[in-house]
């Protein structure tokens, strides 16, 4: 049986007595310097410990719930529908090629495309069969043949040193009695998901909830809050398993796609899933591996 603590409980009304110079900034850019007396290592109760993954075997037994799983009533299914190649933008959409899917609507806005529909399946022959004639942008990446040289020659963008310089490189390598060179050139890996990313939103009158799997649902509330028009304590970020928290899923476009449904579609949409479909042009030409959910109004660096 799952058990809870909350920090008010773990602190027993007592008090840290740790000065932090926060610098005050919040999320990634925070810095709040304090130092602390551990705890005797002696009295570890759980660290070095063989503890159990409680979250392992819902996982390989197909009994955890994610993202997808989250379900509001009178929800609309959304699919976006994304290009072959970054930068392109739809030109026409054929919305007769979907009339007869039973509810599929279209949601066109510039850049912005996807079809929603009352049921998920709907939602997804909608999006396999919408015909849509793209533009056809100049290549956006290098080839791949001539990617190491083109990183080479790239402009520097920022130039940090972190820690204290110790010694002289320059005067070591002069006195040297043999000096090594060698030139190393390895592939980029996929920092991507092992599934599309998928978000729900949720608009009931001017509160809205968010159920993302960001690892940074308190800058996807902030996102939501300002495509919606709302102050940020109108909304709220529910964190929930996704498949991974890498490439865009990290930034949670995906909830900014499905809070843009709202402004951009009508009928019916107080409630939204959006799940994204991954380009497949775009992972076989791309310079970093991005997760699925790429937004069609910004290609993909």
């Amino acid at each position: 049986m799952a058990r809870s603590v909350s920090y008010a409980e773990l602190v027993g009304g007592r008090y840290f007595n740790v000065t932090l110079a926060w610098n005050g900034k919040i999320g990634n850019p925070l810095y709040a310097p304090g130092k602390a007396k551990p705890k005797d290592p002696k009295d570890y109760k759980l660290v070095g410990q063989p503890i159990k993954r409680q979250d392992i075997a819902p996982k390989v037994f197909a009994r955890q719930d994610f993202c997808t799983d989250i379900k509001v009533p009178g929800m609309v299914h959304g699919r976006m529908i994304r290009p072959a190649v970054a930068g392109a933008v739809p030109v026409n959409v054929d919305e007769s090629s979907i009339k007869e899917i039973p509810g599929a609507r279209v949601v066109w806005n510039q850049g912005f495309l996807g079809v929603a529909a009352d049921k998920e399946w709907d939602a997804i022959k909608a999006a396999r069969e919408l015909k849509v004639t793209w533009s056809n942008p100049a290549p956006p990446f290098p080839d791949q043949a001539s990617l190491y040289d083109h990183i080479r020659k790239a402009p520097v963008r920022k130039s940090e040193t972190e820690g204290k310089p110790v010694g002289d490189v320059d005067a070591a390598l002069k006195n040297a009695v043999r000096v090594i060179e060698a030139e190393y050139e390895w592939p980029f890996q996929s920092h991507a998901s092992m599934g599309p990313a998928c978000a729900v939103v949720d608009i009931k009158g001017d509160q809205v909830t968010v159920w993302t799997g960001s690892q940074k649902p308190h800058f996807t509330r902030d996102g939501v809050a300002k495509i919606l028009g709302v102050s940020t304590d109108k909304v709220r970020g529910i964190w929930t398993l996704g498949p991974g928290s890498y490439g865009r899923n990290d930034a949670g476009d995906c909830a900014m796609d499905a809070a843009c449904w709202p402004t951009r579609s009508a009928g019916r949409c107080a409630y939204n899933i959006c799940a994204i479909r991954p380009p497949a042009g775009i992972r076989r030409r791309r310079l970093r591996s991005i997760a699925p959910a790429l937004r069609s109004t910004r290609p993909a660096r």
